[in-house]
């Protein structure tokens, strides 16, 4: 992951960290179609990666157990955007009806640690 800041003071972008591992939202570059892990094999084969710009930048994504719930912890007027996302069928998340398990782990996490996690921030 690479990340940058916009400097109003030139107009320009100034690198803030260069990070070498997945990060956590790997799930919407993936339903975007920016396979990232897939080019890193193709270049850990020595194989140059073509140049593409193939992939859905107007996709939105959600995490409604890991990302969703804390936010509705610090901002509870956020219930109704958080709902409408859930019910959007345009909207991906990372919950796969024909893989529930993790989601049903994270669930169980959740409960188990009474939600103090999310309270403390």
């Amino acid at each position: 992951m690479v990340e940058y800041r916009y400097d109003v003071r030139d107009q320009d972008y100034k690198l803030l960290e260069v990070n070498p591992k997945f990060w956590g939202s790997l799930d919407l570059a993936l339903a975007a179609k920016a396979d990232f892990p897939y080019d890193l094999c193709q270049m850990a084969q020595g194989l140059q990666l073509d140049y593409s710009e193939d992939y859905d930048r107007e996709l939105r994504y959600h995490w409604p157990l890991s990302g969703e719930i804390h936010h509705l912890a610090r901002r509870p007027g956020a219930l109704v955007r958080i709902l409408t996302d859930c019910l959007n069928p345009s909207v991906k998340s990372n919950i796969w009806l024909s893989d529930l398990r993790p989601n049903l782990r994270e669930a169980n996490a959740l409960m188990r640690t009474g939600f103090r996690t999310l309270l403390k921030g």
